[in-house]
C-alpha cells in the first residue's frame, strides 16, 4: 500500500534530453532575473547617488559619500553584466 502511495506521488524521472533542457531553460531564466534585479538595483544606487550628490550643498564629505555611492553602483553593474556574458559563452561552449 505504502510502496503504491510513493510511486504515484512521486513522478517518474524525466529523460536524459528532457532533463538537459529542463537543466538550460532553468539556468537561462536564473541570469535572466540575477541580471534584471541587478539593473534594477544598480538604477536604484545610481540615483541615490545623483540625489546625495544635488543635496550635498558643496560639503566634501557629502560630495565623496555620493560619488562612492555611484561609483560603486556602477562597478556592481559592471559585474553583474560581466557574469551575464561569462554565463552566455559557457552556454554557447556547452551546445546549450
Amino acid at each position: 500500500m505504502f510502496a503504491q502511495l510513493i510511486i504515484a506521488v512521486v513522478p517518474p524521472a524525466p529523460a536524459p534530453a528532457d532533463f538537459k533542457t529542463a537543466i538550460t531553460t532553468f539556468f537561462t531564466s536564473l541570469t535572466t532575473i540575477g541580471t534584471s534585479v541587478g539593473l534594477v538595483v544598480a538604477t536604484f544606487f545610481v540615483l541615490i547617488g545623483g540625489f546625495l550628490y544635488m543635496t550635498a550643498n558643496g560639503n566634501v564629505r557629502s560630495l565623496d559619500r555620493a560619488k562612492t555611492c555611484i561609483i560603486c553602483a556602477l562597478v556592481g553593474l559592471g559585474i553583474v553584466l560581466t557574469a551575464n556574458v561569462i554565463a552566455q559563452l559557457v552556454s554557447t561552449a556547452l551546445g546549450a
